[in-house]
């Protein structure tokens, strides 16, 4: 089999497996690892000197800066261990460099998976509208797959409606697509999927307006009154954005400095992000992955006597760095997670610039690039949106 039809049928398993199961997803990492090996010929020491690859291999190295203090803790080599999908991400997609027609597939089958998925959650409101409402109203949401995480389900959505916004050109269709998605989006009432599609509308704006010209200020003019009717109708029709914000200033209003309430959900991120803070200003950074969630619950325990949580770390990835690799291994992480949109502004790429501020502004409330699933959809997401724009570049010159 050729080199292009082995991919996409691997990039099909992945996404199965991003769905449908964490063992797959994990299998699949493996699998592409065996295409690499297989096409190692193709490789060179020069692929160190482009800008992809050493973006790949830089948070696995960084990792590290948090690894030294348990060396004999599994606990210490799980997060390099997630980190690994960067490299070899960045790899399997320069060995598909110039192969256009590879990422032309590859887009319209993310978008596709993403259409069948929203099938799941919506099915379950329309045979279970009272139950539904009643999860929105304690803070839940509708079941969806990725075991239920609808964090990165909503990121997951979010990814497949931009691809489908700069499918358009190609295909009138995908615009129908991309506001299928939007309203999805919306209705699922995942409060990270409505700050990503907010954060990457503006940018499309903001780009609009800084390279203007008739048709595209017309279009943006459209497209922006289009989303404002979105938003403002999705109050009046959907009962899901009701609940949701009823729920959320509900939240807000309870949280407390003194108290701890585990059913609020903001009320947790505040509670683990506070007890965090309170071990960076005491000066206990830099004490490695393994020991973050003893000393985060220790912490906790102090700031809030007599309380459990489950949770053992903050929702933030900075705290998170900056707890467990010191204030060094934060700010490499910051130039990294930034990194490609300076490449995105290099290169006129505002895919690439909206999915990286996408991710970026998602970590302020999540660990998203410590989980499997967050890192997949960021690696996978830049690589795509970076490889496929110079693909092209290079089938014009």
């Amino acid at each position: 089999m050729k080199k292009q039809q082995v991919s996409i049928g691997l990039f099909i398993i992945s996404l199965g497996g991003l769905l449908w199961s964490r063992a797959l997803l994990s299998a699949s990492v493996g699998l592409w690892f065996l295409f690499i090996l297989y096409h190692y010929k193709q490789l060179s020491i020069v692929i160190f000197k482009k800008n992809f690859i050493l973006w790949g291999f830089s948070p696995v190295l960084m990792a590290l800066l948090g690894v030294w203090q348990y060396p004999l803790d599994v606990k210490s080599w799980d997060l390099v261990l997630t980190l690994s999908v960067y490299p070899i991400t960045a790899i399997v997609l320069h060995l598909l460099h110039y192969d256009a027609s590879v990422f032309k597939k590859m887009i319209p089958i993310w978008i596709l998976f993403a259409c069948l998925a929203i099938g799941k959650p919506i099915l379950f409101y329309l045979l279970h509208a009272k139950d539904a409402l009643e999860k929105y109203g304690s803070g839940q949401s509708l079941p969806v797959f990725m075991d239920n995480d609808h964090v990165r389900f909503s990121i997951f959505l979010s990814a497949a409606a931009l691809f489908a916004w700069f499918y358009r050109k190609i295909n009138p269709l995908y615009l129908v697509t991309f506001f299928v998605l939007l309203i999805s989006i919306i209705f699922l009432s995942v409060r990270t999927g409505w700050m990503l599609m907010i954060i990457m509308c503006v940018i499309l704006v903001l780009e609009s307006l800084i390279h203007p010209s008739k048709n595209k200020l017309r279009s943006s003019f459209i497209y922006v009154s289009i989303l404002l009717v979105l938003i403002l109708g999705a109050w009046f029709f959907f009962p899901t954005v009701q609940q949701k914000l009823a729920y959320t200033f509900y939240d807000w209003q309870n949280i407390t400095d003194h108290s701890f309430n585990s059913t609020l959900s903001d009320g947790t991120r505040y509670a683990m992000n506070k007890s965090t803070w309170k071990l960076i200003q005491s000066g206990n950074v830099n004490i490695g992955w393994a020991a973050i969630e003893t000393q985060v619950q220790q912490s906790f325990q102090q700031l809030y006597p007599g309380s459990n949580t489950s949770f053992g770390w903050p929702f933030n990835q900075w705290l998170f760095w900056w707890i467990g690799s010191g204030f060094i291994g934060m700010l490499l992480f910051s130039c990294w997670l930034f990194f490609p949109v300076f490449i995105g502004i290099k290169q006129k790429n505002t895919g690439l610039v909206c999915w990286s501020l996408a991710i970026a502004v998602s970590c302020l409330v999540e660990v998203t690039l410590a989980y499997q699933y967050g890192v997949w959809l960021h690696a996978w997401g830049i690589g795509l949106l970076w490889q496929y724009q110079q693909s092209q570049h290079k089938a014009s010159t």
